[in-house]
């Protein structure tokens, strides 16, 4: 069967502390899944073997540190399943560009595999699974419009007043690490108390702490934002999606969408470009 597995914006971002025991930080994020979408084929297999294919021959990582093979294994070994999978997946969402491909990937895994495998677990109890893998995994497994907050464990769905068009823009071999991205924001900004978002910025529709440590680290990411902020007199309307480095602009309508696309996709040279909305 053949699974759709969407990427995600951080409209929202605020560190809101970190946790000195184990070092993740606390967050709270408004997040909108998209319509840009790797694809992943899984088959039940009769063996326990996980066996897994990069159809498209994008992630140079081994086998066993990709997240699909992670949630299914994990999956595997905590109900002793005595079947496996085959998983095909085609990678269209580029790998560090803070879009959450490889969490969607192992939130997609998790679900599939407990529809095939006949698991009957429930959307909560998958969520506590998803955690384990990572912070950002547990929000796809119900991948609605919400509010994540903690280290991500915690997610309120809430209503979307409409649908948002985004223009996406990712430079080419241009990968941020997200662990990395959180080290620069502890270098530049010291936590001396628990803050919260209802404190900072809230006219500003669009926020994100990680933003100035990384663009004052990567100035392919800050020229194509100071380009965009002049295509559009607008700079309110751009931000960085998570730790990047997918740069990301908001559209009020699809009509507006499509006129900027092509007009990005003539200026941004090297550049993944999508055109995308809220699902």
């Amino acid at each position: 069967m053949i699974f759709l597995s969407p990427a995600k914006i951080n409209l929202t971002l605020f560190i809101t502390g970190k946790d000195k025991k184990d070092g993740y930080h606390y967050i709270d994020s408004i997040i909108d899944p998209v319509s840009l979408y790797d694809l992943l084929e899984i088959n039940v297999s009769d063996d326990k073997e996980i066996v897994l294919k990069d159809k498209l021959n994008k992630l140079k990582i081994p086998t066993t540190k990709n997240l699909i093979y992670k949630a299914a294994k994990l999956l595997q070994n905590k109900y002793n399943v005595k079947k496996g999978a085959i998983i095909e997946f085609y990678k269209y969402i580029p790998d560090g560009s803070g879009l959450g491909g490889g969490s969607s990937n192992a939130a997609t895994t998790l679900k599939a595999l407990n529809k095939l495998w006949n698991l009957k677990l429930s959307l909560k109890e998958l969520e506590k699974i998803a955690i384990q893998i990572g912070s950002d995994v547990p929000f796809f497994i119900r991948c609605k419009y919400g509010r994540i907050t903690k280290k991500g464990e915690k997610i309120s769905i809430l209503k979307r007043k409409k649908i948002n068009w985004y223009i996406i823009i990712i430079p080419k071999l241009c990968k941020i690490k997200t662990s990395l991205a959180y080290k620069w924001y502890d270098k530049d900004f010291v936590l001396t108390e628990k803050t919260t978002c209802n404190k900072i910025n809230k006219k500003k529709y669009l926020h994100n702490d990680l933003q100035e440590s990384v663009l004052k680290r990567n100035k392919i990411l800050n020229r194509i934002r100071d380009k965009l902020s002049t295509i559009t007199n607008n700079e309110n309307n751009i931000s960085l999606s998570g730790s990047g480095s997918a740069i990301f602009l908001l559209c009020g309508a699809k009509s507006n969408a499509k006129r900027l696309f092509r007009k990005v996709k003539r200026i941004f040279k090297n550049c993944y470009i999508f055109m995308v909305h809220s699902i």
